[in-house]
């Protein structure tokens, strides 16, 4: 990701060696409307197994590329971001969310759906 990318994503950290990001928020460039009210970020808190198994894994992954690819798959992305999605976001809002916004969001999401390597034990 670029810089300007990183600086509308924060995330919340827990104290681990392996560094647990319980939730991200992603602040949008163009603000949607949600039950009338203006939303100009979103927060979205971390996906549990039940998640990936009733919706499905929204990053397709392929490590045989150097560097590996990664692309995201749009009807799942969407159904994890409305499910997890803190407070109550309509999928109208997400329908009319601005590209750049929507796409920040996928890729703030895909450390969520990707391997993870583990810490060097020594």
């Amino acid at each position: 990701m670029n810089d300007q990318t990183d600086a509308n994503i924060a995330t919340e950290d827990t104290a681990s060696p392996l560094t647990r990001l319980e939730s991200v928020t992603v602040t949008l460039s163009v603000p949607i409307i949600a039950y009338g009210e203006t939303v100009s970020e979103l927060t979205f808190r971390r996906p549990v197994g039940k998640d990936q198994i009733e919706i499905g894994n929204p990053v397709i992954f392929d490590p045989m590329f150097d560097p590996p690819r990664m692309t995201h798959d749009a009807k799942i992305m969407a159904a994890m971001m409305r499910r997890l999605v803190k407070g109550n976001i309509p999928i109208t809002s997400f329908e009319q969310m601005d590209c750049n916004d929507m796409t920040n969001c996928w890729w703030a999401l895909t450390r969520f759906f990707t391997p993870m390597r583990a810490a060097n034990t020594g």
